[in-house]
């Protein structure tokens, strides 16, 4: 399930852009063994136990998506792409409804590579990493 959270490093910058909203998840870093992980618990604040400390939130990817059209006219929207019939992978539109703006990203296809390339690919491997994208770019917008 930890794929369903948005990632530690955009948790703490949707933090900084003022998200605090209730989640299922927090990032937390667990002193026993050592690691950073989802703990599954409601929260939205700070809190702290014997065992562990708690960094931040960890929101669900609807729940990022949904805090940004709510709250900033912004929408998110992967889109799944065949380049060929051998290649299929993830785009993302993001609408921004205050400025009427439509941005679509692609990364360009890598064909001397025959797959997906690491900045010159026309789609991303996975719909988590064109989410993980779409975020980064709707943060510059806000």
């Amino acid at each position: 399930m930890k794929h369903l959270f948005v990632s530690y490093d955009l948790s703490l910058q949707l933090k900084e852009k003022g998200f605090d909203e209730p989640c299922f998840g927090r990032w937390e870093y667990f002193d026993i063994v050592n690691r950073l992980g989802v703990k599954l618990e409601q929260t939205n604040t700070s809190s702290q136990d014997a065992f562990s400390w708690q960094i931040c939130s960890a929101p669900l990817y609807q729940q990022v998506t949904d805090w940004f059209e709510i709250n900033h006219n912004l929408e998110i929207i992967p889109m799944h792409r065949d380049v060929d019939a051998t290649i299929q992978g993830w785009t993302f539109m993001l609408i921004d409804f205050k400025n009427k703006i439509n941005y679509t990203f692609q990364k360009e296809f890598d064909w001397l590579n025959g797959g997906i390339g690491k900045g010159n690919g026309m789609v991303y491997s996975t719909k988590y990493e064109a989410f993980n994208s779409a975020i980064n770019e709707a943060l510059k917008l806000i």
